[in-house]
């Protein structure tokens, strides 16, 4: 028979994923005691935070049932890098960091930026120098390469009318 609860343990490590979706197989965490042995009749509850900079998402607190809190639907999301982790915690269990993942691609477009942006003065009549510069990008500053609808520039101040404003 098992001790009393003691320790977490990541017994399905994540897995690399892509930003804004789950980890396949699904991420779950083994009640332990002081020797190893699963405790089949641990109730915690689990919590799993990411490393800096991971966003976690649906499902990030479960309780465990036969001692494994399991994490069915979990989603990442972030800056597409390598080297991400999880720790799971449970009050007065030591806790669990997992290994190294890593976070690539990118969600949909959510918002426009500047790469380059309209530098002032600028000639009447001639084109911007340096020429402006767009990127869509995801909720985490990944570019979306996908992109491909109209972008038009619009004055907001001043005077003056462009023309060819639209990419």
């Amino acid at each position: 028979l098992p001790g009393a609860p003691a320790q977490l343990f990541f017994s399905v490590q994540p897995s690399d994923t892509t930003v804004g979706n789950g980890f396949t197989p699904t991420v779950q965490v083994t009640v332990l005691d002081a020797y190893s042995n699963t405790c089949t009749t641990a109730t915690n509850t689990i919590t799993l935070t990411g490393s800096a900079g991971l966003t976690l998402g649906v499902i990030t607190q479960t309780n465990t049932v036969n001692g494994i809190a399991i994490f069915t639907g979990m989603t990442a999301g972030g800056i597409s890098a390598t080297g991400y982790t999880l720790t799971a915690t449970s009050s007065g269990l030591t806790s669990a960091t997992s290994n190294t993942f890593t976070l690539s691609g990118f969600g949909s477009a959510a918002q426009l930026l500047w790469v380059q942006a309209p530098t002032s003065p600028q000639t009447q009549n001639q084109s911007f120098s340096p020429a402006p510069s767009i990127r869509a990008t995801d909720v985490y500053s990944n570019t979306v390469t996908t992109y491909s609808s109209a972008i038009t520039i619009e004055r907001v101040s001043g005077t003056g009318v462009f023309t060819n404003n639209t990419a």
